[in-house]
């Protein structure tokens, strides 16, 4: 029985190679590379897009730990701040900045598609540069007290501290550390 299936199998294969190739219309080719092309090559603007709404959430999980400029939304007390002000003033606002930024981007590198990290990997400091202006922007609007200096540490943190957290979380997706 198993040599009559696979006879079968055999003239099936090469009656199927002996047909003539009938070549797809013009426009469905086209559709097909036009859709491959768009899953494999995301348009940075949606990759920043998801990237907001994940530090939206992530934003307002962090700001239960470690309120940002005053602003914070659960909880009461200075939260990991206690640890950060232990290097100083400057050296708090930097922390806090990493924190905040930081862990919006390990999230995000665990989250996001292989394609989209692709594409937010190239063009990562722009991003981070963005959503960290982005952010401050925010907290200006929420009437935090931000001083130029401070706010100056705080984007610095915040820039080093994603592209930290990015590449930290891009290797542990990378080595399947952590499934997601």
């Amino acid at each position: 029985m198993t040599s009559k299936f696979l006879e079968e199998t055999n003239n099936d294969f090469k009656e199927f190679t002996e047909i003539e190739p009938i070549r797809p219309p013009q426009k469905i080719t086209e559709q097909l590379f036009i859709f491959v092309h768009r899953d494999l090559n995301p348009n940075p603007w949606y990759i920043f897009s998801k990237l907001s709404l994940i530090h939206f959430v992530v934003g307002i999980v962090t700001l239960s730990f470690c309120p940002q400029f005053g602003v914070r939304f659960f909880g009461e007390g200075i939260g990991v701040m206690r640890f950060f002000l232990q290097f100083g003033t400057y050296g708090c606002m930097v922390l806090c900045g990493a924190f905040f930024v930081g862990s919006s981007f390990f999230v995000s590198s665990l989250v996001l598609g292989f394609e989209e990290l692709r594409v937010l990997r190239r063009h990562r400091t722009l991003q981070i540069s963005a959503l960290t202006l982005v952010s401050l922007g925010a907290f200006i609007m929420l009437d935090a007290e931000v001083l130029l200096v401070y706010a100056l540490a705080w984007i610095i943190g915040s820039i080093f501290g994603g592209l930290a957290m990015f590449e930290l979380g891009r290797i542990i997706r990378k080595l399947n550390l952590i499934r997601v």
